[in-house]
């Protein structure tokens, strides 16, 4: 068969594929990823040094950073607090928030508006998705 060839849907077509052009049980499939060990050894790492009081020196520095104006970890902290950002108002919101934080909005007025935020979404609206 050559590379670029579609199962045959009517017919073995070799490829450890069935008649029906699916996977044959007993199939090895592919390589896999070829930095899966590499990454676990990575990760397992990473776990190793990070403990909670190091964790925390790391979550303050990221708040620290959003708010003193970095967009990215602001979107990146909303992302892993509330679920990825898909509701038209959450945008419009994270808009408005982010023209505050550019124009030195203090910690008071941000907490009233991330107050302000939580109630008229609801918590149901926080889960990423929810409509």
């Amino acid at each position: 068969m050559e590379a670029n060839q579609r199962p045959s849907l009517n017919g073995a077509n070799g490829n450890g594929r069935d008649q029906r052009g699916r996977w044959a049980v007993g199939n090895r499939g592919g390589p896999g990823n070829p930095y899966s060990k590499r990454v676990n050894r990575l990760r397992a790492m990473l776990f190793r040094s990070c403990d909670p009081a190091k964790m925390q020196v790391a979550v303050n520095k990221a708040l620290d950073q959003a708010m003193n104006g970095d967009t990215a970890i602001l979107f990146e902290l909303w992302d892993r607090l509330c679920g990825r950002v898909s509701d038209t108002e959450i945008r419009n919101r994270l808009d408005a928030l982010i023209y505050e934080l550019s124009n030195g909005a203090d910690g008071v007025k941000l907490k009233r508006f991330a107050a302000e935020l939580r109630d008229d979404l609801g918590p149901r609206n926080l889960v990423a998705g929810g409509e």
